[in-house]
């Protein structure tokens, strides 16, 4: 299976975007779009975002492997089998 998810730093400073659980940090700049391409096996895979003050924190889908867009330039390919 394949999920896509897009996020945009409409804030007016840059704010770190956090993939867990690889502990990858991406800066965006302000109107920055980061994009995640996360493909995993599993139906009943699931992800969970924190909305914090000065960060987002991505919690990847069980054994997956993401990758991730920053105004559509590929950024960073990383798998795991980490459950979490």
């Amino acid at each position: 299976m394949e999920s896509v998810l897009k996020y945009t730093n409409s804030l007016d400073d840059p704010i770190s975007f956090i993939l867990e659980p690889w502990a990858e940090e991406f800066e965006l700049l302000p109107n920055q779009e980061l994009m995640l391409v996360g493909t995993y096996d599993q139906t009943d895979a699931f992800c969970h975002i924190d909305h914090l003050d000065d960060c987002v924190v991505f919690y990847a889908w069980e054994h997956s492997l993401v990758r991730v867009y920053i105004d559509g330039i590929e950024k960073s390919q990383t798998s795991s089998s980490i459950r979490f």
